[in-house]
């Protein structure tokens, strides 16, 4: 027989040493109840396994991946962001994100919905796009909320081929203090039944950039309403894509007086006017007390520009015409005509007749005329147009003899004793040539050939002087 030592067990243990033991096994089996919570729980610079969050009893939110769409993908499909109440005070966010997988959707949108609701009495709602890309609003259509007997839902359309995947997260902040429990019994399902029409108008965001902000005055801002989405009677107007009688018509119900100006948020598009930005004020000015409206004038105003326009008839707006390019200087611009005007009045005042350098132009065309010379003198109106930077045009005026000397008050070159004098300015809004072409019968045309600059130009009359 092989001897094996004293045996030790949990038996042969003492009272003391059993009570010791006992307790370690508790404390082992306490920590290992403990562990999954441990994993479970946020901890720094490690991934956390969590997609449901609180902070307190009133604030809490959820990310759902979704991705399930119908296989079809060349027709429209929906889900819905179930939410298993019927009544809530407080706010409701969505933040969506999407990607380029099917088509381009990428960035995503932000949304909030103010909701005011006690059993079946809505007190308060209104939705607002805080931001949207444009790829993902060709995608997806954000809807309102739709109120059930026992809960409400917020749809959400996919557009044709845009089978793409969202994240999205709901957040709650309540003034109830359940929030926690209402973020867990949320869900998305899809619904086809439920789709937005398609095409839709693409979202954009209901806040100005600051672009935007900045080219508005604030206390201006307050006054103006969204007429992309005027809400009047239930129904929602773009008022932007009104013809004139439409919008007569309709202004006759806003405007107390029944005449006066109306501003409104459009987009560009709306309009049909051209801008480097999307969006601007459009003001519609109502001229008569009776609905007949007798012409309606518009005046569409960006961060760029500003554009007018008329009613041609009850169906027609005339094309828009731009009175001012706001990257124009235009400080420099009226610093040139006036030194222009200073250098005219000097030459007629040392030619005999007095002349201020703030006269009008009326005034001084009369003075040239009246200086006593043998010499032929014509003195005419030129308009130059509106030029964008780097942009050129020629004006021409016409005189029934042959001009040796030509200029207009503008800097640049002139015709003096047939041929050019002056600087020929390549950067700044100036006159580059001077040309005299015979047209028959005694008529002789006079060009002249203006430049931009590096800046754009607005439009403006000008004094051409032409003499033998």
């Amino acid at each position: 027989m092989t001897y094996k030592g004293n045996q030790i067990d949990y038996r042969n243990l003492n009272d003391n040493l059993k009570t010791k033991i006992d307790k370690a096994e508790e404390v082992k089996s306490q920590i290992q109840a403990l562990i999954p919570k441990i994993d479970n729980s946020w901890q720094k610079g490690v991934y956390n396994e969590t997609s449901v969050t609180n902070l307190g009893q009133y604030v809490a939110a959820r990310v759902i991946y979704f991705s399930d769409w119908d296989a079809d993908n060349s027709k429209s499909d929906a889900i819905f962001v179930d939410i298993p109440i019927k009544a809530y005070s407080g706010l409701i966010k969505l933040t969506l994100a999407g990607d380029y997988k099917i088509n381009n959707s990428m960035g995503g949108a932000e949304v909030t919905y103010q909701i005011g609701k006690v059993n079946d009495t809505s007190y308060e709602y209104s939705k607002t796009i805080m931001s949207i890309s444009s790829s993902f609003a060709s995608s997806f259509y954000i809807g309102d909320v739709v109120y059930l007997t026992d809960r409400m839902y917020i749809p959400i359309t996919k557009a044709p081929n845009s089978r793409n995947p969202l994240t999205i997260k709901i957040e709650l902040i309540s003034i109830t203090n359940n929030a926690f429990t209402i973020i867990n019994g949320i869900g998305v399902a899809r619904d086809s039944a439920i789709v937005q029409p398609n095409p839709w108008t693409r979202q954009t965001s209901n806040i100005p950039s600051s672009s935007q902000m900045n080219f508005w005055d604030r206390s201006m801002w307050n006054d103006i309403v969204d007429g992309r989405q005027f809400l009047y009677g239930g129904v929602s107007y773009n008022l932007g894509t009104f013809k004139p009688a439409q919008l007569r018509d309709f202004l006759q119900v806003f405007l107390v007086n029944k005449m006066g100006t109306f501003k409104c948020f459009v987009n560009t598009t709306d309009v049909g006017a051209s801008s480097i930005n999307g969006y601007g004020v459009l003001t519609t000015i109502k001229p008569w007390l009776d609905e007949s409206g007798g012409g309606l004038t518009q005046k569409f105003e960006t961060v760029d520009t500003i554009q007018k326009r008329f009613q041609v008839d009850d169906n027609t707006w005339s094309p828009w015409v731009t009175i001012q390019n706001k990257d124009v200087d235009v400080v420099k611009l009226f610093q040139s005509v006036s030194n222009g005007k200073k250098q005219v009045a000097n030459a007629i005042t040392q030619k005999g007749v007095p002349t201020s350098p703030d006269a009008e132009f009326a005034t001084m065309a009369n003075n040239i005329k009246a200086i006593e010379t043998g010499k032929k003198v014509d003195v005419l109106v030129v308009n130059i147009p509106a030029l964008s930077a780097g942009g050129a045009t020629s004006v021409g005026v016409a005189t029934l003899f042959q001009p040796v000397n030509a200029m207009i008050n503008l800097d640049g070159v002139c015709l003096r004793n047939g041929a050019l004098y002056g600087t020929n300015w390549a950067n700044k809004h100036s006159v580059y040539n001077v040309r005299t072409i015979y047209a028959g019968n005694g008529l002789w045309n006079t060009y002249f050939d203006v430049r931009a600059g590096q800046f754009s130009s607005g439009e403006q009359y000008n004094l051409a002087i032409l003499t033998t």
